[in-house]
């Protein structure tokens, strides 16, 4: 249950409490994050591809690594060596 609408149920039992209002800046953002909210919804499919796709990389010289190969050495990440071979 949100702030506000815990406010409102009080305000119902007790006539001296004043109920919560979000700031201004509060309703705009959300506004703003649900808008954004849906836009990101039309594309979450190609998202989801997307991010497939990019969990290996491939360099200029066809060299490819993923996050596995990253976190099976990682005293070579931390030196700063060169990863893939």
């Amino acid at each position: 249950m949100e702030l506000r609408d815990f406010s409102q149920r009080i305000a119902t039992k007790d006539e001296k409490h004043l109920p919560f209002s979000e700031p201004k800046l509060i309703l705009v953002r959300r506004v703003f994050a649900e808008r954004n909210l849906e836009i990101i919804e039309k594309y979450v499919d190609v998202l989801g591809e997307l991010a497939e796709r990019c969990k290996t990389f491939e360099a200029h010289d066809g060299a490819r690594i993923s996050e596995a190969e990253l976190m099976a050495r990682p005293n070579q990440i931390a030196n700063g060596d060169t990863v893939y071979t």
